[in-house]
């Protein structure tokens, strides 16, 4: 269940993401993002979901605030699209199913 609050905070802040802000907001994307990225990897793995541990491990290095990538802001926004796109499948696939299977 923290892995669904995660997944819908970081969606709301990657779309939020295709205005401009301030630098400051970005830099705080990053970190909601990594921490959320590394939490969801670490609930896959222990569900034994190992694509979801792949993917959600890479989300959070790729958004790994102490190593900057310098992409241009056109690429970036274009990832906060598909990152977005990534939590919310993850949030549908690794929804609990009825009677407490996984």
């Amino acid at each position: 269940m923290p892995h669904l609050v995660a997944s819908v905070i970081a969606v709301i802040m990657l779309i939020a993401a295709q205005v401009d802000w301030p630098q400051r907001y970005y830099i705080f994307l990053r970190w909601v993002v990594f921490v959320a990225g590394g939490s969801i990897a670490c609930e896959a793995y222990t569900r034994k979901r190992t694509w979801a541990t792949w993917l959600f491990g890479l989300v959070a290095l790729l958004y790994n605030p102490f190593l900057l990538l310098p992409l241009g802001r056109d690429l970036w926004k274009l990832i906060y699209w598909l990152t977005a796109l990534f939590f919310v499948a993850g949030m549908i696939l690794l929804a609990e199913r009825p009677g407490g299977s996984k």
